[in-house]
């Protein structure tokens, strides 16, 4: 049996992927969703208006400084994108307010996944030239990233588990950027979070009515979702 609705109106925090904004299409779309069922949405730029230097560590800034920007009465679920699914996994395992999240291709394990995609001699190289170019998103162009972003997202734990709240993870199974067996593994490490596979890739673009159907099941399962609409309009651009 769903939970009843709480008394006050749900709050959303979104956050994007890596090298993109909160003009993304995901960003967007669900901006707009949350929107049409009356509900408050903050959407922070994790690269704080400087990509070269990102670090996780200063992204995950950003969701404790937006959070307290919302009524503290307001339950908030947190949707984020690639690295932002994992920096609010992050962001919950230690503690940070988050009554539930949906996580969209979750960047888990991020080390490993960059030594894979990179291979050895290109870090290497990285870090002694200090900054490689890496497409962004949002610019359509490539962008220099320093090497300290790798530096320090070694210093997170790759798999945070974000405690017992209800977590959705939303894969796509033809996903070459965060294979599904990274949510898969995910899942298997917290084993209360719900997978949802989804024919689709990395970005989501053709399957972003699918991704709100799963996503406002499993938030009027918890008592999280505010009455209203539920066909939203789809934008693109971006991650």
């Amino acid at each position: 049996m769903a939970n009843p609705r709480p008394m006050i109106t749900p709050a959303v925090l979104y956050l994007h992927g890596f090298a993109s904004s909160p003009a993304s299409t995901k960003a967007v779309f669900f901006r707009d969703a949350f929107a049409r069922h009356g509900m408050q949405v903050r959407s922070p730029d994790l690269n704080a208006g400087d990509f070269p230097h990102p670090t996780v560590s200063r992204m995950l800034e950003q969701p404790r400084l937006e959070a307290a920007g919302f009524d503290r009465k307001q339950p908030l679920i947190v949707v984020a994108s690639s690295l932002g699914g994992y920096a609010a996994a992050l962001h919950a395992a230690a503690g940070g307010r988050a009554d539930a999240l949906v996580l969209l291709a979750p960047a888990f394990d991020p080390v490993g996944r960059w030594t894979s995609l990179l291979g050895p001699e290109r870090l290497a190289r990285w870090c002694s030239e200090e900054y490689m170019e890496f497409h962004h998103h949002a610019e359509g162009r490539p962008l220099p990233l320093h090497c300290n972003f790798y530096h320090d997202v070694v210093t997170h734990a790759p798999w945070p588990c974000p405690g017992e709240r209800p977590v959705l993870v939303l894969a796509g199974i033809h996903d070459e950027i965060v294979p599904v067996d990274t949510s898969r593994e995910f899942v298997r490490r917290c084993g209360f979070a719900r997978l949802r596979e989804v024919d689709t890739d990395h970005e989501m673009r053709n399957a972003l009515p699918r991704l709100w159907e799963h996503t406002t099941e499993f938030l009027s399962e918890h008592g999280l979702l505010a009455s209203g609409p539920q066909e939203p309009a789809i934008a693109s651009s971006g991650e």
